[in-house]
């Protein structure tokens, strides 16, 4: 009777963190991610009618391509109170290691002209690091991503974040660890399950900042828009500010687990 009465007391338990999972996630900040691909958005209506608080819009691609609404959405997103982040697509390609290397720089050059210097209250840029990656093998979109993020560091003096999948991340460059180590952010794609599958050791034990967790209808925007959720409670902590304070803090927190690692092998 004993063993019944714990056996269903452990199940109380599982089922009820099962559940408490989702209903902590609703209560973190929503947002969406866009291009103009949705054309003229209605920023008044989606913030009227939803309670996204974030948007990450992508501002460019490849080395030439700007997208045609980054500035309006920049624009008239954060006047209904939605705090904006800017990404790049990544069009990798070139011949040998000298030219991935100067479409890398070119890319990034695109990236910080179109964007500006981002603001404190802005969210962090992101980098899609997603297919076709071209004639490169996955070394060479490593160091081709390694490339990027370091110039977009330099240029706009904060730590840029990557967009990714699981699949994409260990087949295309190898689970590498180096941008994880780094605390580099992730905004992680992996839609429609109960939990994000994260590569890198997830992320070197930091786990995902940002989750593309979902397609759905938005008014005021469209149909099979990208829907997203924070790990952190507010969305001011995944701003330019406050990630120029976090990094170094996680930085050193994942140098120290590793350390702690190296000691018990």
């Amino acid at each position: 009777m004993k063993g019944t009465l714990r056996a269903t007391a452990a199940c109380a338990i599982v089922l009820a963190c099962a559940l408490a999972a989702p209903a902590a996630l609703a209560k973190r900040p929503q947002g969406i991610n866009v291009s103009q691909a949705q054309k003229e958005i209605d920023w008044k209506l989606v913030a009227d009618k939803s309670r996204f608080e974030f948007a990450y819009l992508r501002a460019s691609e490849g080395i030439s391509g700007v997208d045609k609404f980054y500035e309006r959405n920049a624009k008239e997103a954060p006047k209904e109170g939605i705090r904006v982040g800017a990404f790049h697509r990544m069009y990798s390609d070139g011949s040998s290691d000298k030219k991935q290397a100067e479409d890398a720089r070119d890319e990034a050059r695109l990236f910080v002209k179109t964007v500006g210097r981002p603001g404190r209250n802005d969210l962090v840029p992101m980098l899609g690091v997603d297919p076709p990656f071209g004639p490169l093998d996955s070394k060479q979109v490593i160091a081709w991503v390694k490339i990027w993020v370091n110039r977009v560091e330099q240029k706009m003096d904060v730590r840029p974040g990557i967009y990714t999948s699981q699949p994409i991340w260990i087949t295309s460059l190898q689970n590498n660890t180096y941008f994880s180590n780094r605390a580099h952010p992730l905004w992680i794609a992996s839609r429609d399950v109960s939990k994000p599958l994260v590569p890198a050791d997830d992320w070197s034990k930091q786990g995902w900042t940002v989750w593309q967790k979902t397609i759905g209808d938005v008014q005021g925007v469209g149909k099979a828009i990208n829907k997203n959720v924070l790990t952190y409670r507010s969305v001011r902590n995944l701003t330019v500010g406050q990630q120029r304070k976090l990094q170094p803090q996680v930085e050193r927190k994942i140098r120290r687990q590793q350390r702690d690692e190296d000691k018990e092998k």
